[in-house]
């Protein structure tokens, strides 16, 4: 008779994966061993099923050494191969178990270890002795993470490794991994070979990463590195332990830190899969794509690691295909990006985010049947896949002129993303508001919505005057909240008492205007499942025919995990990025008419300057380029000057760095040279937006800020050039506030004096009718002051006008007046290649195709 395997196990409570693992082990197993520790449960009733199964039992001694060596008192096989209830051995692996029960008695074999995920092979993989010969003095050690390897060392074993696969699906479910995580770091803080030995400082290290405290797991690998020849003791542990500190340095977003641990680890290996992967993990997220794609290539060409502790190949290959198609897509890299997510589907078809890669990128390369048939396949496997997966496809319909199915795609997505707690609601639309003595504005408001909202919930923080009473008498639900110094908080506590399907936020001293209230009504009755609405706020006094203008986040579903954030000037905005909830800039208004004097603003930009620094200090992990931005706005207000500098300067450094409120970095600059500006400092606010508007020429912001510097620096012909173009400009969706109608009626102001001085008396006077339009509210285009130039003949005028019309709006009437101030210049190059570009984009324009087929004989062209 040949040699023989024991199959020996601990269980307590394992009635819902012990079938599972016998049955796997019964095709190599002459007997299995099972000691039952405790169970209250079904096991024992399930093991009684099996022949080969031999169970005994003994109490729990919190010792899971004393418990496996308990169960190898009882093996009668030549071999011993550990196990545990929610151990797997695959079908593929029983035939080489199977010849490793023939080998010679003086080695032990080790195994990799593959955490399954979601049932597949695809989690992490580490090597650890499973199988040794029936020896009675081969026993194991430790209370927990218990070794054999110390008997084996004792008894002079070979250790072969092999490739033979065992799965383990006990770390599947979150929860019971970080039960497993504490039960196992009680144990080890009680190892009395602590600081020793190398293992168990990387196992205390792991269980706290687990249970996500991060700086005692760093506390814990840096044990590791401190016990003497800790590298020549295990170098698997003392590596790894290097990789691990650089891990939880990036989980605590502390990326530069995390990358210094990764280069060390690296420069110990540098064929180390985990340090190159994780090196550029951390560029990726410190937003150096440049840095990070070189490194994610890499380590699509590195295999598998042989090591004891946890390797994640597969994990660390799906990471590497989902950042670099993130990174080429967004550098339009398309052929690059559908290369990889080729690789990517080939390699991994059971995750659903290769289909979603494959139809965003044939979608950006107009290859919309292609895009339509993956982002259906990832939508089928999970509806709930991506709200961006949704609009993909909804979009590819679209532009593949299927309308049909487009609107089927809307519903779709309607019904598989509604709000868990507006499913069920009649509701359409709650309005909510947070009130404190807004007497003087609310009737106003009030009056305006009535008949848009199916619920109105207002929270009063304290009113002293007649606010509630006019609340309730428009129908209001109206809930007590005490202000404590925190506007998310009181906004939030109106949503959470909004019952409909969608949340409409507004401000007492808001006002709308009956056809933007109809658009929102429209809006609500059609508005697609999970997107949210940005509006343009408009800070009027005039029912919006005067003031800034900004976009804001106004409309959103009704989402329990959808929340205001920041003491003041509070934004849902952060919450929807973390949903991936999509935002659509709409040019619906909402009249603001708060800001009436320079007075009220200071008052309030004392308030809100105290809450910015109160969230800034209590709150650091939170604090965002905006509040920065912010703190900037109200120490400029203020009138403190080098403070507005300071955090206008905070907050493009932190755009730039983390990635986040990107339009900021268009702001900022612009912030600082009107600071600059109006210390005095000409020169150099002149050197920031003469640079600034090369790169941003379309910022009507920046171009204001410019004219201004340029006429307070006495250069009028340059500062006639630009306000000028500032005609060209109409109100818009943006993010920072810009009084369109104060900005041109400034312009024509200027002008007209700049034409009356130099005896352009006619001119002057129509410039100054066009100011006296627009304070009216009429829209005049740029195009109108162009033509005043161009009948003048005054061509060097005509031309930043027409050419700023053109990058706002490129059509065949832009263009050809362009080509012809080009030709009255003398610019024949500049108007021919105008000419062609405007005949092959507008055919349709006779004249335009005209005067390309004259110009080119004139100049002797075929």
């Amino acid at each position: 008779m040949g040699q023989t395997l024991s199959i020996c196990m601990i269980v307590k409570n394992e009635e819902a994966n012990i079938a599972t693992a016998i049955e796997s082990f019964l095709p190599v197993a002459d007997e299995i061993i099972v000691n039952d520790t405790g169970s209250t449960d079904g096991t024992l009733e399930i093991l009684q099923r099996y022949p080969k199964v031999k169970f005994i039992e003994n109490k729990w001694e919190n010792d899971f050494s004393l418990a496996r060596n308990q169960s190898l008192e009882h093996a009668t096989g030549t071999w011993i191969l550990f196990m545990d209830a929610d151990d797997v051995i695959p079908e593929d692996q029983v035939e080489s178990l199977k010849q490793l029960t023939q080998q010679d008695l003086d080695r032990v074999f080790s195994f990799e270890v593959i955490n399954t995920q979601a049932g597949l092979a695809i989690g992490a993989v580490f090597s650890q002795i499973r199988m040794f010969p029936n020896h009675p003095e081969l026993r194991f050690r430790r209370k927990i993470h218990e070794q054999i390897v110390f008997a084996v060392q004792n008894l002079g074993l070979k250790q072969v490794r092999t490739d033979v696969q065992i799965w383990h699906t006990g770390y599947e479910d979150e929860e019971m991994r970080k039960q497993k995580a504490q039960r196992n770091l009680d144990l080890l803080l009680l190892e009395p070979d602590r600081g020793k030995d190398p293992v168990i400082s990387t196992q205390l290290g792991d269980s706290y990463a687990i249970l996500e405290q991060h700086t005692q797991a760093i506390l814990a690998y840096k044990e590791v590195l401190e016990i003497p020849n800790s590298k020549q003791l295990n170098y698997d542990a003392w590596q790894t332990s290097i990789l691990a500190i650089g891990k939880s340095f990036f989980r605590l977003k502390e990326y530069k830190e995390a990358q210094a641990w990764y280069k060390q680890a690296l420069e110990n290996d540098k064929n180390s899969l985990e340090a190159t992967f994780h090196l550029g993990e951390a560029h990726y997220f410190d937003n150096e794509h440049a840095i990070a794609k070189p490194l994610l290539y890499k380590s699509l060409e590195l295999g598998v690691e042989k090591s004891t502790q946890a390797q994640n190949y597969n994990v660390i290959r799906m990471y590497v295909y989902e950042f670099l198609c993130n990174i080429l897509y967004r550098e339009k890299e398309y052929a690059a990006a559908l290369e990889i997510a080729k690789k990517f589907k080939e390699e991994f078809p059971m995750v659903i985010e290769t289909s979603f890669w494959l139809g965003k990128i044939f979608l950006a390369r107009r290859q919309y049947a292609k895009a339509i048939y993956y982002l259906e396949q990832g939508i089928a496997k999970d509806e709930l896949l991506s709200r961006e997966a949704w609009l993909a496809l909804i979009t590819a319909y679209e532009l593949s002129g299927n309308h049909i199915k487009m609107q089927e795609a809307k519903t779709r997505m309607e019904r598989a993303l509604a709000p868990d707690n507006a499913e069920d609601t009649d509701i359409l639309l709650s309005v909510c508001m947070i009130v404190k003595n807004e007497e003087k504005y609310l009737s106003k408001c009030l009056e305006a919505i009535t008949g848009l909202w199916d619920e109105l919930i207002v929270v009063d923080t304290g009113s002293t005057d007649n606010t509630v009473s006019i609340a309730q008498s428009f129908g209001a639900k109206v809930v007590q909240f005490p202000w404590v110094n925190d506007f998310s908080a009181a906004r939030n506590k109106s949503l959470a008492e909004a019952q409909g399907k969608w949340i409409f936020w507004l401000d007492a001293d808001d006002v709308l205007l009956a056809a933007d209230k109809d658009a929102i009504k429209k809006l609500v009755e059609s508005a697609v499942a999970n997107e949210a609405y940005s509006f343009l706020i408009k800070n009027s006094q005039d029912i919006g025919l005067t003031g800034a203008v900004f976009n804001q986040i106004r409309l959103f579903p009704n989402n329990n995990q959808i929340r205001f954030e920041g003491r003041v000037h509070e934004q849902v905005m952060p919450s929807l990025q973390k949903l991936k909830i999509p935002v659509k800039f709409l040019s619906i208004k909402v009249i603001h008419t708060g800001y009436t004097d320079f007075a009220t603003i200071k008052e309030k930009q004392q308030r809100n300057l105290k809450l910015l620094e109160k969230d800034i200090v209590l709150d650091p992990k939170n604090v965002n380029a905006m509040k920065y931005y912010t703190m900037g706005n109200a120490y400029l207000d203020l009138g403190e000057y080098e403070n507005a500098i300071k955090w206008y300067s905070k907050s493009m450094e932190r755009a730039e760095k983390v990635g986040e409120d990107q339009h900021l970095l268009k702001m900022a600059p612009v912030k600082i040279a009107e600071v600059k500006a109006q210390q005095g400092n000409l020169q150099e606010a002149y050197d920031i937006l003469s640079q600034y508007i090369q790169r941003n020429s379309l910022l009507p912001a920046a171009r204001l800020v410019f004219a201004q510097i340029l006429k307070t620096m006495d250069l009028p012909t340059d500062a006639a050039h630009i306000y000028g173009t500032l005609m060209c400009f109409q109100e818009e969706p943006t993010l920072t506030p810009v009084d369109y109608v104060q900005m041109k009626v400034e312009a024509c102001k200027f002008l007209s004096v700049y034409w009356h001085e130099r005896q352009q008396v006619a001119l002057a006077v129509d410039i100054l009718k066009m100011g006296l339009a627009v304070g009216k509210g009429e829209i005049v285009h740029g195009a109108s002051l162009a033509a005043l130039y161009f009948d003048l003949e005054l061509y060097e005028y005509t031309e930043p006008i027409l050419a700023t019309a053109t990058m706002i709006e490129a059509n065949a009437e832009n263009t050809l007046a362009l080509a012809k101030v080009y030709i009255m210049s003398n610019k024949i190059e500049e108007s021919l290649g105008l000419l062609e570009m405007g005949a092959k984009k507008y055919p349709q324009n006779e004249e335009l195709v005209y005067l390309y087929k004259e110009l080119k004989s004139d100049l002797g062209l075929k």
